[in-house]
Order: structure tokens, then sequence, then C-alpha cells
């Protein structure tokens, strides 16, 4: 439990956009369609960083 209180207090935590769900789906089903699907981390990721980028884009 100390381990996971450690790498807790390392890691700063974001919060998810709202829209990132949808942004994880819209990305996941364009890759599969292109045949080049990549991990669920790196959806997460990309997902995240869209819905940011067009969240600061419409403020």
């Amino acid at each position: 439990m100390a381990i996971i209180e450690q790498l807790a207090n390392a890691i700063q935590v974001c919060a998810l956009p709202v829209t990132a769900a949808e942004h994880y789906g819209d990305i996941r089903a364009a890759l599969q369609k292109q045949g080049q699907p990549i991990g669920n981390n790196d959806l997460w990721l990309a997902a995240c960083m869209r819905g940011r980028r067009l969240d600061s884009d419409h403020q």
C-alpha cells in the first residue's frame, strides 16, 4: 500500500475532459477502419489531448 501512495503522490492526476470518451470512440473507430489500431493507453492520451485542444479552441 505504501508503494501505491508513493506513486500517487509522484504523479499529477489531471481531470478527464468531458468529451474524451466521445473522442476515444471516434479515434478508435477511425484507426480500426484504417487497419491501424493502437493500444488503449495511447487511445486515452490521444482522446484527452484532442478534448483539451478542442475545448480550448471554443473558449
